[in-house]
C-alpha cells in the first residue's frame, strides 16, 4: 500500500473533501481522502487473459473526457456523483462530528476518531461513485458496442453450460447496454485513499449501498 495513489478527473473529489474538511478546524490540513482509481491498477483482457494495454486510471480519464476521434462520448461519472451526493456527504460529516463531540463531552474521549470519520466518509463516497457508474444517465452505447459485449458474454455463458435460450435470457437483463460497465474493472476499482497530511494511512474499499 505504500506509495499508492488514487486518481480522479481534475481532482474533483479531493477538492470536495478539502472543502468538507474546512467545516471544522481540527480536520483542516490533517485528514483527507481521495476517491478514484489506484494509479497503475490494470484490468485483464478477458479474451486473451493478458493485462489491458491501458491502466484503469487511463480508462477512467478517457471515459470522463471522451475520445472524439474514436467516437467515444464523455461520460463524466465523477462530476455527476459530486453534484448528486455532495449534500449527503456534507450531512454525514456533520453528523459524525456531532456524534464525536457528544462522546467527548460525556467521557472526555471519543471512540470515533478523526481517522475513522474520514475512512467512513471516503468509503461511502466511493460506494456512491460506483452507484453512479451503474445507474447514471449517460450517452448510451453504440449498437456496435452492444453487439460486441453481447457476443463475448454469450460465449462465456455457453461455456458455463447454459443453453442458448438460457444464455439469451440472461443477457436480456445484463449490463451489455450499460455504458461504463464491460467486465467491471472500472466499477470495482473505485477506492478511497485516506491521508493524514501528505502521508497515506490506508485504502478503503467502496461501501456497499
Amino acid at each position: 500500500m505504500n506509495g499508492a495513489k488514487l486518481t480522479d478527473n481534475k481532482k474533483g473529489l479531493k477538492k470536495l473533501f478539502e472543502r468538507l474538511n474546512k467545516m471544522t478546524r481540527r480536520f483542516t490540513g490533517e485528514w483527507n481522502a481521495e476517491v478514484g482509481v489506484v494509479q497503475n491498477a490494470t484490468g485483464t483482457d478477458k479474451r486473451t487473459g493478458k493485462p489491458k494495454r491501458i491502466s484503469i486510471a487511463q480508462e477512467a480519464f478517457y471515459n470522463c473526457k471522451g475520445v472524439p476521434e474514436k467516437n467515444i462520448p464523455a461520460r463524466d461519472y465523477q462530476t455527476k456523483a459530486i453534484k448528486q451526493f455532495m449534500p449527503k456527504w456534507r450531512a454525514e460529516l456533520k453528523r459524525q462530528l456531532k456524534k464525536q463531540s457528544r462522546e467527548e463531552w460525556k467521557t472526555g474521549k471519543s471512540r470515533l476518531t478523526d481517522k475513522k470519520i474520514m475512512e467512513g466518509l471516503g468509503a461511502t463516497a466511493a460506494g456512491d461513485v460506483k452507484y453512479t457508474i451503474e445507474t447514471g444517465d449517460f450517452e448510451p452505447n453504440s449498437p456496435a458496442t452492444i453487439a460486441r459485449k453481447s457476443r463475448g458474454n454469450y460465449r462465456k455463458l455457453r461455456r458455463k453450460g447454459l443453453s442458448a435460450e438460457e444464455s439469451a435470457s440472461a443477457l436480456a437483463g445484463s449490463g451489455t447496454k450499460t455504458p461504463l460497465i464491460d467486465y467491471g474493472d472500472l466499477l470495482n476499482a473505485q477506492k478511497a485513499a485516506i491521508y493524514k497530511g501528505n502521508k497515506l494511512t490506508g485504502i478503503k474499499s467502496a461501501k456497499r449501498r
